[in-house]
């Protein structure tokens, strides 16, 4: 993964890519990315609150950023935005616990 995406996403150059190794093989056994080191998530690119919810405790974000792509914000402690809104780059999305992101 990119660092600009990741700095884009945590706001700073303080993370840790968790799965890089794994997300980097040429047979990943996830395409999610695995960060920690960081609270503040924010919105990589311009896009429309799809979903948001929790389960067990963990909050999900999803936002559309083409007709045919989204961007999955997940593991977040706090959700800071709601549906239907219109995020831009670098909008807050929420808070994360001391358990890693997961971002797809």
């Amino acid at each position: 993964m990119d660092s600009q995406v990741l700095n884009r996403l945590t706001g700073n150059s303080n993370y840790n890519l968790d799965n890089e190794k794994d997300l980097r093989s040429k047979r990943p056994s996830s395409y999610t990315a695995t960060i920690s080191g960081f609270r503040n998530v924010y919105n990589i690119l311009p896009g429309t609150v799809l979903f948001l919810g929790f389960y067990k405790g963990l909050g999900t974000v999803y936002v559309a950023v083409s007709k045919h792509e989204m961007i999955r914000y997940m593991n977040l402690k706090t959700i800071e935005v709601w549906k239907g809104q219109e995020l831009a780059e670098s909008d807050l999305v929420g808070i994360t616990y001391t358990t890693p992101l997961q971002f797809e």
